[in-house]
């Protein structure tokens, strides 16, 4: 079972900043999980939420505002006064700073009218760093997926999903998706079994504590999404 870092490393810097990744990197965690969205502008930025407000001193929509603008904000005054001035990344800043420490889970965040826009941008960039081959692409919308598979039937792809786990199937199947990531309520044995006969790989989510990634050890996931990653690696160590 291999660890990945949960937007970084959410639960001891702020989530999706370029400190988060340093923690993960620093600990030589093998994976992170980060979020991307568009800018009025056309680039990347790392953010989750579709608006600006929990995670930045901003307001409005990211969509809305252009990367410049979106760079002036503090990012890390919300989690701590300690990350104060912290700003948001764009996408190609966080690749050339980590892509040679970190292997990285790409979640495309919901962008349904500049989709197409948003998938050129994303395999620009990660042409740009011979990339779009060693990355996953991941996310909840079926549709999302269907357009990245569309543009590279070589590309890894990743279903999110918590709802229904013979969606999930279905999906995982006509897309051809290397990996699935099951929310807790639908993760269980018999579903990573079938993934595992197919040639699969599950991701266990939100192992924040010890309890559950004893469980997700004992299940045989292959990966822990965790917002502590460095609490994850001390499990890990302390297996027989």
């Amino acid at each position: 079972m291999e660890i990945m870092g949960h937007r970084g490393a959410a639960g001891v810097a702020p989530e999706n900043t370029m400190p988060a990744f340093k923690v993960s990197a620093d600990l030589g965690i093998p994976w992170v999980e980060l979020d991307i969205r568009l800018t009025k502008d056309g680039d990347l930025v790392l953010l989750h939420d579709k608006s600006l407000e929990r995670t930045t001193d901003g307001t409005g929509e990211v969509g809305q505002l252009t990367v410049a603008e979106i760079q002036k904000l503090d990012a890390g005054s919300w989690f701590s006064a300690d990350f104060a001035g912290v700003r948001v990344p764009t996408l190609v800043q966080v690749l050339e700073t980590f892509q040679e420490r970190i292997q990285f889970n790409i979640e495309i965040k919901d962008e349904d009218d500049r989709l197409e826009e948003q998938i050129a941008r994303l395999f620009e960039i990660l042409d740009r760093h011979q990339l779009r081959h060693r990355v996953i692409l991941s996310s909840f919308k079926e549709k999302i997926l269907g357009a990245v598979r569309e543009e590279d039937e070589r590309v890894q792809l990743a279903i999110i999903a918590n709802q229904s786990a013979d969606q999930m199937k279905r999906i995982a199947t006509e897309l051809s998706c290397q990996m699935m990531n099951p929310g807790n309520k639908i993760l269980s044995e018999p579903l990573i079994k079938w993934a595992h006969e197919r040639g699969k790989r599950i991701t266990g989510w939100m192992a924040n504590e010890k309890e559950i990634l004893h469980l997700l050890n004992q299940w045989n996931v292959d990966y822990c999404c965790t917002d502590f990653p460095g609490m994850a690696q001390e499990y890990l160590e302390e297996l027989p």
